[in-house]
């Protein structure tokens, strides 16, 4: 997971406080928001049957296949991404 914190401080100038010995007042804002990446599983189908034999489809599969779970495995979180083939 991700988390972000952003903390803004600021002076604020017053008006009637001011006649009380208070010019200026202190605001203070303090945020946080965390991204975490839920468990994904996915199950990927190659069709090996005899067709996939003509045009070059059984030897363009493969490497599709590999390239494709190198892309899923290299934008994933250790551990969260399970492939099925």
């Amino acid at each position: 997971s991700r988390r972000v914190i952003a903390k803004a401080e600021y002076q604020m100038d017053t008006m009637f406080f001011r006649m009380v010995g208070l010019p200026q007042l202190p605001v203070v804002a303090v945020s946080s928001a965390t991204q975490r990446q839920q468990p994904v599983e996915l199950s990927l189908v190659l069709d090996i049957s005899g067709t996939m034999r003509w045009n070059d489809r059984l030897v363009n599969l493969q490497p599709a296949a590999v390239a494709f779970v190198n892309a899923i495995a290299d934008d994933s979180v250790d551990g969260l991404t399970t492939i099925n083939l």
